[in-house]
């Protein structure tokens, strides 16, 4: 538990510069659009879960039309969960760009002031 603590704190304490940084609300919008698509991911995750018992019943039940219905409905939970990992991971991506420029721009700014070079 005290290595999750330390490790929280340094994650706590390189991303938080960033947050408050010229370069905030870009990031506090991607890193709110990857939060949003994740909790979506796992909803649809749950209502897949939901799915296979309505499917399995309905194969159970040799209910055709049944049948036919879950299949068209879990074409289409593909094909929303598809959109969103596709976009999960371009923003996540996109946030970790901008995230690494800062960052490099931040420290690259205070090595040459200091004239360390």
């Amino acid at each position: 538990m005290r290595r999750l603590a330390a490790t929280l704190a340094t994650i706590w304490r390189l991303a938080l510069p960033y947050f408050r940084s010229e370069d905030r609300w870009p990031g506090r919008l991607l890193l709110a659009a990857v939060i949003v698509i994740e909790l979506s991911i796992v909803a649809i995750t749950v209502i897949l879960n939901q799915w296979y018992n309505r499917f399995y019943n309905t194969l159970q039940n040799y209910d055709w039309a049944g049948f036919v219905s879950a299949i068209l409905f879990f074409c289409v939970l593909a094909a929303i969960f598809t959109v969103l990992a596709v976009y999960q991971t371009y923003l996540n991506q996109w946030l970790q760009i901008r995230w690494r420029r800062w960052m490099t721009q931040t420290y690259l700014r205070q090595w040459l002031n200091t004239a360390n070079h």
